[in-house]
């Protein structure tokens, strides 16, 4: 017979859980869980902006890169045009040059050619006054003593010294006349062509002078630009050297012989500057000088040689002949 007093316990929860350990304890931690979950997402979507990120700045470092590449290849490519602009400019002083020095010979030439005419032109004249004048006193003295004949005197003294001597002492004032006048020519014609050689050498002076000014100046332009366009290489490079990630101290360590490049250049700028610079236009000697009139003379002297005693003293030996009835040595001088 059962005790009345027995209390029965379920056998339920040791059927379902024999091992006896609390079903609460044995659930998983779903909140724990999760949050391990979360943050393993968020380390991976850390990593991934990081990559990213990565990505982004190694596109960025790219695209400068390629920018100062573009930058250097555009300088490169200026500075293989300044050897052809120096070529272009010095071609341009050159034909300048001898165009402007055929332009003085040409005027030299001109000059030459005139001086040549208008000194034969002075000599033809001379010539042809002296043969003028001594065919007039031929002609006088003959005259005269017709004359004197006609009157019964052409045995006389006058006919035969006074009239001769008349004829001779006025031709003689003119050949003396036309001497001067033709020694003066000359003098004058000398003296202007001496001014004009001396003006032709002080050209071709100035036209070297003047070429090379040009010349330093144009090398001073190409030499600044090169300068310039190496000073700008030289920062482009250190730029690209440093977005590649190199420091500056590095990157600029690399174009220190660029930058000795342009200290060369400014120093030869300042050389060439120096040379001609200000240059004092300074009024050369006047080494020409025309020779005396007695120099300018065509044939026998035209000048009255002045002999001791006697009229004839006055008389040009040109026309000494006419004084007949006296000895003469050949440079009609009274024997």
């Amino acid at each position: 017979m059962a005790d009345p007093n027995y209390q029965y316990k379920s056998i339920a929860p040791y059927a379902l859980n024999p091992t006896g350990v609390s079903l609460a304890a044995q659930q998983p931690n779903y909140q724990q869980a999760a949050a391990a979950a979360a943050q393993q997402i968020a380390g991976q979507q850390q990593q991934t902006q990081a990559r990213a990120a990565q990505a982004a700045q190694g596109r960025e470092q790219a695209n400068v890169q390629a920018q100062y590449g573009d930058m250097e290849n555009q300088l490169n490519g200026q500075m293989g045009q300044l050897d052809g602009q120096q070529n272009v400019g010095q071609s341009n002083i050159d034909n300048a040059y001898r165009e402007q020095q055929n332009s003085v010979y040409d005027q030299y030439g001109r000059a030459k050619r005139n001086y040549d005419i208008k000194t034969q032109d002075n000599t033809q004249s001379y010539s042809n006054n002296r043969n003028s004048i001594q065919t007039g006193v031929r002609a006088q003295s003959n005259a005269l003593q017709r004359l004197l004949g006609m009157a019964g005197s052409g045995n006389s003294s006058a006919a035969r010294e006074q009239a001769p001597y008349a004829a001779a002492l006025q031709g003689s004032q003119q050949l003396s006349g036309a001497q001067q006048t033709y020694g003066k020519n000359g003098q004058s014609l000398d003296i202007a062509w001496g001014d004009t050689t001396a003006s032709k050498d002080k050209n071709l002076k100035d036209l070297d002078a003047q070429k090379y000014r040009q010349e330093n100046a144009l090398k001073s332009t190409v030499a600044s630009s090169r300068a310039s366009i190496l000073e700008k290489l030289a920062n482009t490079r250190i730029q690209k050297s440093m977005a590649g990630g190199a420091d500056y101290k590095t990157a600029a360590a690399g174009q220190q012989g660029a930058r000795n490049q342009v200290n060369s250049l400014l120093a030869q700028i300042t050389g060439l500057g120096n040379q001609y610079q200000n240059s004092v236009q300074a009024t050369g000697p006047v080494d020409f000088k025309a020779g005396p009139l007695s120099e300018y003379q065509l044939g026998r002297r035209a000048t009255p040689q002045m002999q001791q005693g006697g009229a004839e003293s006055n008389i040009d030996p040109a026309f000494l002949g006419l004084l007949t009835g006296q000895k003469r040595d050949r440079n009609g001088v009274q024997i």
